[in-house]
């Protein structure tokens, strides 16, 4: 039966060889490349104006101990739920966020309105008051010429 897992060398050509063509293909692009370690390289890069460095890195995973092998396709299913529910949470985060502000604005409008209920009602006191004393102003006077007629 033919061996199913690489050697530790085998591993380390086939790295070898990936970074190699990927560090090609940025300085194929006009990027510069620079060895940081056996696995990975580093690339200037500018952002906003800011100079930093992005560092790539290659490795030959062996899969898990069980010795199933390596599977990508169920690790990018396990990601895909992963940032689905992630998603899921920042999205009932912001609903929650966004009832907040909507009962902080009902309830300011509530008071805002309950406020120049308050001042409408003391206006419409006030106006009464002066009718009353208008009234009674005019009544006054009516007495007092009635007084100087007798």
């Amino acid at each position: 039966m033919p061996e199913t897992k690489l050697t530790t060398s085998q591993k380390n050509e086939l790295r070898a060889a990936t970074l190699k063509t990927i560090a090609e293909t940025f300085e194929l692009a006009g990027d510069m490349t620079v060895e940081v370690a056996n696995t990975a390289f580093a690339v200037p890069a500018v952002v906003d104006g800011i100079e930093t460095w992005v560092e790539v890195s290659v490795k030959v995973p062996s899969g898990p101990k069980d010795g199933t092998g390596y599977d990508p396709f169920a690790l990018r299913t396990s990601l895909l739920n992963e940032r689905a529910i992630q998603a899921q949470k920042a999205a009932e985060a912001l609903a929650k966020k966004v009832k907040a502000q909507e009962e902080r604005e009902a309830k300011a409008l509530a008071k805002e309105t309950a406020k120049a209920q308050k001042e409408a009602d003391e206006e419409e006191m006030a106006e009464g008051e002066d009718e009353d004393f208008n009234d009674f102003s005019a009544e006054v006077e009516g007495d007092e010429e009635e007084e100087s007629e007798a």
